[in-house]
């Protein structure tokens, strides 16, 4: 991230006309290079707005000199607060680093951040392109410009101009030039990858190389709750020890896990997300059980409230609260150890791990979506992703259609 300039920065200079105008592409809402990196010329720009596709790149041709507007640099830092709109902790945080690149990279270049012309954003936009970041990462810088213009009421017209009179208009994302630019992105930039799911099969194999260590103790029972419970990591260690009650009914044991506070789907943190966690006495499945591995835990750390897991420092367990990123570093560290490459998993592979083996053990959508939370079928049924050949084939509706005995 840039650093802010150490003299007051002055602002763009008055627009030039006539055959200077090709200059002006240089003061105007995108730097003086496209967004593949190519450098225009004035017989290269097209009309004004436009996205163009050339030799495999991408280069925007915004309309020159429609925003003039400065950003003091003792405002960078206030600017971070319009992007903590809404979202999760984790969401906030990006949002408020997003907030403050944005706002540096205005005041660099001289331009309102908010209410900004939409060409103002395709620039900075085309400076993350520039700069090697991923789709998803400029995808998510567009949702927290946009979370901040709405919640100060401002929009767009299909020019890209700011409302700024209280009338309404689009959002950013329905600006056309935005739109052609996202669109030419999508095309040339590679898709995220998701993370592998930890279906049994393999989950048993990362288990087999947890040792019988305190620290072994608490990265079992991480795993194996994480697991069926199928929250995201960030929700597994604000688990208290509050947050589990042991449950019995006539023909099962084990425990309701609740989530609380702020959640991807619970905004305002005032629904509390139950799960049940049955307890697995056979020996086929004691493996697997989290119930088990999370009572070997809890009496090996002798916690008597607070934090679920929590950090272990020279043999010595801490009080205080494990963080999301170190769930991430245990599943890779059991994954190396069992003989994978450790870069396709993470702490999401816990969660896509038990939707997709209730996908391939043929649990009803809507039941698997009671677990994990999720409230729209078609995010819900993305998580579920076939492992290998075999998983296609056993799956197949062929099957159900042919091969299997029909009930009276």
């Amino acid at each position: 991230m840039a650093e802010p300039p150490s003299e007051p920065f002055q602002g763009p200079p008055d627009e030039p006309s006539g055959r200077d105008r090709g200059a002006s592409v240089e003061r105007s809402g995108a730097p003086p290079e496209g967004v593949g990196g190519v450098r225009q010329t004035p017989e290269e720009i097209s009309p004004p707005g436009s996205v163009v596709h050339k030799a495999g790149e991408i280069v925007i041709h915004p309309a020159p000199g429609s925003n003039d507007g400065k950003l003091p640099e003792s405002e960078v830092e206030n600017l971070a607060s319009l992007f903590e709109g809404a979202g999760s902790e984790n969401t906030r945080r990006a949002y408020r680093r997003i907030g403050r690149d944005y706002g540096l990279w205005c005041q660099e270049n001289g331009f309102t951040p908010c209410p900004a012309h939409a060409q103002t954003i395709l620039g900075y936009l085309s400076s993350l392109h520039r700069a090697g970041k991923a789709f998803s990462t400029i995808d998510q810088a567009l949702a927290a410009i946009s979370t901040a213009h709405r919640t100060r009421g401002f929009g767009f017209n299909t020019m890209g101009a700011p409302v700024t009179d209280g009338s309404g208009g689009l959002r950013i994302r329905q600006v056309p030039a935005v739109q052609r630019l996202l669109s030419e992105l999508e095309k040339c930039l590679p898709p995220p990858q998701k993370k592998t799911p930890l279906v049994v099969g393999v989950l048993e194999q990362l288990l087999a190389k947890v040792r019988r260590t305190p620290r072994g103790r608490r990265d079992r029972a991480i795993i194996l709750l994480g697991f069926m419970t199928a929250c995201r990591r960030s929700e597994l260690v604000k688990l208290d020890l509050e947050d589990v009650k042991p449950v019995v009914e006539a023909e099962w044991s084990g425990a309701l896990i609740t989530f609380r506070g702020r959640r991807k789907t619970n905004q305002k943190g005032d629904r509390p997300h139950t799960v049940a966690v049955p307890r697995f006495d056979s020996e086929e499945l004691l493996g697997i059980c989290a119930c088990h591995a999370l009572g070997d835990w809890l009496e090996k750390a002798k916690i008597e409230d607070g934090p679920l897991f929590r950090p272990i420092v020279r043999k010595q367990i801490i009080a205080r609260r494990l963080t999301a990123r170190q769930v991430a570093r245990i599943v890779k560290k059991y994954a190396l150890k069992a003989g994978f490459d450790p870069e396709p998993f993470a702490g999401h592979s816990l969660r896509s791990g038990f939707m997709t083996e209730g996908h391939e053990r043929r649990v009803e959508l809507e039941r698997l979506m009671r677990q994990t939370g999720h409230k729209s079928r078609d995010v819900a049924a993305g998580y579920a992703r076939p492992t290998g050949d075999g998983a296609l084939l056993k799956n197949s509706p062929i099957i159900d259609m042919f091969l299997k005995k029909k009930t009276p």
